[in-house]
């Protein structure tokens, strides 16, 4: 019998152990086949569903070089995500999972949406009153406050949504916010009396896209402005009232027209009472000669009642100034003196064309106290 060496009898167990063993593991390989849908908007928010192999737990997406997000791995062959904004045009679809990097070239479409375009806000009636009974639109007192309100209408935007800017010359305070606000006369203007222009701004903000379809936000504005007329009427109610009692009482000025320049004709009742005043005055240049320097006229009371009614006589204003008056003269056909005391009203009203107070009439309610066989004619 023939014994082999053995060395030779290892290397033959060594081979034949070789041949029964299993070959090296091969590496797996991540791969991206296809995406539905494969395609969405620039504003992102797509909903997609990636399909390939090897994915595993903890992958991340990205869609054009931008992080897609709910990343949801179902499978190994399985992932949804959303896509995120991103600007129009081809985009590659990439997964990355446990060190591996799968691609689609152009596996997804960014398609920008049609731009939004709106209609601006449309601003109707703008008005601005006062609270007083009858009182005049677009006028107001030194530090009164007055209602101001706007109808906006827009076709798109709730009027809730839209944002309302008012200004004033930067002249007095808006009070509140919205289409309705308040609005506070200044104190102390520079002149009276004098125009402010009262301005509401509206805006609507709505989204749009811009030209690569990346969101973006527009707007569209309206303007409208209203003119408010500020007075200090106590004090040019007053003013015109002692200039026209103080020209009366100088009676070296004769003109009608100078001394009753202050007074309208504009209204009926106030040409009536702008006339007969002027019947009076002229009666008592003739008849009268007034002691200027002994003779005086008091600080005016003046009272608002619009379109209401004067105490003396009862005669038609907006306002009413009773001026205590103290005159003396000499009556000219008889070189008599004559001594008259009482209160003299002025009937003013207001006149919205021309933005401004006037005299409408003169009523004298007095005593003669001196020689009262004639009574002082003004």
């Amino acid at each position: 019998m023939v014994r082999l060496p053995s060395l030779l009898l290892l290397a033959a167990a060594a081979i034949g152990l070789g041949s029964c063993g299993s070959s090296p593991t091969q590496p797996t390989t991540l791969t991206v086949s296809s995406i539905a849908p494969n395609s969405g908007t620039t504003l992102g928010g797509t909903s997609i569903t990636i399909t390939g192999s090897n994915f595993s737990a903890g992958a991340t997406v990205t869609v054009g070089g931008v992080s897609a997000t709910s990343v949801t791995v179902s499978g190994p062959t399985t992932i949804t995500a959303v896509t995120a904004q991103r600007a129009a045009g081809p985009a590659d679809v990439v997964v990355t999972a446990g060190g591996k990097t799968g691609s689609l070239a152009g596996g997804f479409s960014y398609v920008s949406p049609a731009a939004t375009t709106n209609a601006p806000p449309v601003i109707g009636l703008l008005s601005a009153r006062g609270t007083r009974p009858n009182q005049p639109v677009q006028f107001a007192d030194l530090d009164e406050v007055i209602d101001v309100s706007a109808v906006v209408a827009d076709a798109e935007t709730p009027g809730t949504e839209l944002t309302y800017e008012w200004s004033s010359n930067a002249i007095g305070t808006f009070i509140g916010t919205g289409p309705v606000v308040r609005w506070r006369a200044p104190l102390t203007p520079p002149l009276v009396p004098i125009n402010v222009s009262l301005t509401l701004i509206v805006i609507e903000r709505y989204a749009s896209v811009d030209g690569g379809g990346l969101p973006v936000t527009r707007e569209n504005r309206a303007e409208k402005n209203i003119q408010v007329s500020v007075h200090d009427s106590k004090s040019e109610i007053s003013a015109m009232a002692r200039d026209f009692l103080l020209d009366f009482t100088d009676s070296r000025i004769t003109d009608l027209a100078t001394i009753l320049r202050n007074f309208t004709d504009d209204i009926p009742a106030c040409a009536s009472a702008k006339l007969a005043e002027g019947n009076e005055i002229d009666s008592n240049r003739q008849n009268y000669t007034i002691d200027l320097a002994a003779s005086t006229v008091g600080t005016p009371v003046v009272t608002f009642n619009f379109q209401g009614l004067c105490p003396v006589h009862t005669v038609y204003g907006d306002a009413c100034a009773l001026v205590p008056v103290d005159w003396r003269s000499i009556r000219k056909p008889t070189g008599q003196p004559e001594h008259v005391r009482g209160t003299d009203q002025l009937s003013a009203v207001y006149l919205p064309a021309q933005g401004r107070w006037r005299l409408c009439g003169s009523d004298f309610d007095g005593v003669t106290l001196a020689n009262g066989n004639h009574r002082f004619i003004r």
